[in-house]
């Protein structure tokens, strides 16, 4: 119920963390992108965004690797192809 509340990730269930971690890097990237259009209290409460940018940069391309072999594993085991 922070004036920010708005601006920070969607909680998850502590069983489902693991489920979907891909939507983080593309929150992290958004937030990046209007960083530079937010008020003080805004930008101090998500500057650990851009402190960490690198990192979730990085993850956001490994997820798009695992996406794309488990795709064609799904494809490949799918089909009942050898």
């Amino acid at each position: 119920m922070r004036e920010t509340g708005c601006l920070l990730p969607p909680r998850q269930r502590s069983i489902a963390r693991f489920m979907n971690p891909s939507h983080a890097p593309e929150w992290s990237r958004n937030m990046q992108r209007i960083f530079a259009t937010l008020n003080t209290n805004e930008r101090q409460t998500l500057d650990f965004v851009n402190t960490h940018g690198k990192t979730t940069g990085e993850s956001s391309g490994v997820f798009g690797f695992v996406n794309g072999v488990l795709k064609r594993v799904k494809r490949i085991f799918g089909t009942g192809a050898e």
